[in-house]
């Protein structure tokens, strides 16, 4: 009995020994709490990467925010130098365009007045022109007024019987009768009812050119007459017409008489 109590003994509890139940229980705690250590610094590691990245992304976006500022304020000054350009070119064209239209108005005046000078010193040479032909015309007829008529064209009316009894003759210089009666009817008189006025027909077909005209023939023989003064032409004699006045002019007085 002895042998087996001691024997007994030796397989007891023992209260000091923990159990496996134990054992078990501190080991899972162990590990649990090792996990949680783990888990812990896991957490931390990934709250720092956070933190990092988003401090990297926050300091990356705020490089690219301020480019992107900066960019933009070297294109606001770009369009407000544009605009400044666009405005300044703007004043200078409108400038420009303002000294042209003075310029352009100017020269139309200056333009305007050389016109309106040569026009008036054309019609004064014109008119100083035309006097001195009125003047000489005057003179010519005062001459020719003031001249005897060379023979009677009374007496060259009559028949040819009469001309030999003594009638006076044509001189052969001088034009023929019926080269004056041709031209009297050329100025607009009746041979027959103005016989006393022939001598007009006469002093307009022997009246000599003003100053100023000369004769000429043009392709077809046709004589013309040329004022190189005024560049006036004419197939009529430049007296022609003032001896149709002094004709009209006779029988206007004859007729109020």
């Amino acid at each position: 009995r002895a042998g087996g109590a001691s024997g007994g003994g030796g397989g007891g509890y023992d209260p000091s020994t923990p159990s496996a139940l134990e054992q078990i229980r501190t080991a899972v705690e162990a590990e649990r709490k090792a996990q949680e250590a783990m888990l812990l610094a896991e957490q931390q590691r990934m709250q720092e990467m956070m933190h990092r990245e988003r401090r990297e992304l926050e300091e990356r976006l705020a490089a690219e925010k301020r480019d992107l500022e900066e960019k933009l304020g070297r294109k606001q000054a770009k369009y407000e130098k544009a605009d400044e350009e666009k405005l300044a070119m703007e004043r200078q064209i409108a400038e420009t365009l303002k000294m042209f239209q003075a310029q352009l108005q100017m020269q139309q005046e200056q333009l305007t007045a050389v016109k309106q000078t040569t026009v008036e010193t054309a019609s004064k040479a014109n008119q100083l022109v035309l006097i001195g032909q009125q003047q000489q015309q005057q003179q010519v007829v005062v001459q020719q007024q003031q001249a005897t008529p060379q023979y009677d064209y009374r007496a060259a009316l009559v028949p040819q019987n009469q001309q030999e009894t003594g009638a006076p003759m044509i001189p052969a210089n001088e034009p023929t009768h019926e080269e004056i009666e041709e031209y009297a009817v050329y100025l607009g008189m009746n041979p027959e009812e103005d016989v006393d006025l022939l001598y007009i027909a006469e002093w307009a077909l022997t009246a000599p050119l003003p100053d100023g005209w000369t004769e000429h023939s043009d392709a077809s023989g046709n004589e013309f007459y040329y004022n190189a003064m005024t560049g006036v032409s004419t197939y009529e004699h430049p007296l022609d017409e003032h001896y149709r006045a002094y004709y009209r002019r006779i029988k206007e007085q004859r007729a109020q008489e």
